[in-house]
């Protein structure tokens, strides 16, 4: 087994082309977990960027192995490096100045560059252990991240009025609650519908169950939803 491992490092046509088929499909098992959470970066381009980066590998190793270049064939591969920094940056949004979203999308386009260069290298076994740990960052630990959001001493509750002429009554009710809080945000709202507005609020004392009063606060008139929220998030 690891004789025919140690084949498939070899430089050829056949180990190209396995290098190539090999990025489409671990990219495309990043790409379907991003594409799954509706991101703007999903399935095509993270197979783009880890086809591109082992492209990229296997140029610098074809210009030492077939045409003897004297070059490092690291050289050509590292401005992949920097170069996904610019895709990364696109795929962060920053809204209302507060929320971003888009950190954990250019996070595994950054690690599907990097298994991109690990498959072109021939270093096949890190590029599979890195992916398998991608996708377990990106599915189980998503379930623990978004677990830690009601365990936070500062929580942060997100509801839409509807109507801006309902404000001061929403707030009034609000107040009605008896609950410590403080006003940390009116913005457009998220659900994009007209007319509404967007509210965060920030409960200052510890709240044993933050959807206790989600709910609670979902029940007052002209109250279209109420969600826990974090005062700055990763939209994952």
């Amino acid at each position: 087994m690891l004789q025919f491992v140690d084949t498939l490092r070899e430089f050829s046509l056949l180990t190209v082309v396995i290098r190539l088929l090999l990025a489409l499909l671990l990219g495309g098992l990043v790409g379907l977990e991003r594409e799954r959470n509706r991101q703007a970066a999903g399935l095509r381009t993270h197979i783009l960027v880890c086809t591109a980066a082992t492209m990229t590998m296997l140029i610098g190793i074809f210009a030492k192995e077939v045409i003897d270049l004297t070059t490092d064939p690291l050289r050509i591969a590292a401005q992949v490096v920097s170069g996904i920094g610019f895709i990364g940056a696109g795929a962060i949004m920053v809204r209302s100045g507060r929320h971003i979203k888009g950190v954990t999308t250019a996070s595994g386009l950054w690690c599907t560059a990097a298994i991109g260069l690990a498959i072109g290298a021939g270093f096949y076994e890190g590029a599979i252990v890195c992916s398998v740990i991608v996708l377990i960052v990106m599915t189980l630990l998503k379930k623990l991240d978004r677990s830690l959001l009601f365990k936070d001493t500062d929580s942060f509750i997100y509801f839409e009025i509807i109507g801006s002429e309902n404000v001061n009554q929403v707030f009034d009710d609000l107040r009605g609650l008896s609950l410590d809080l403080t006003l940390n945000e009116i913005m457009p709202p998220k659900s994009g519908t007209n007319g509404n507005v967007g509210v965060v609020i920030k409960l200052n004392n510890p709240v044993n169950d933050i959807r206790k009063v989600s709910n609670a606060i979902k029940k007052i008139d002209n109250v279209a939803f109420s969600i826990p929220d974090r005062g700055t998030s990763d939209t994952i």
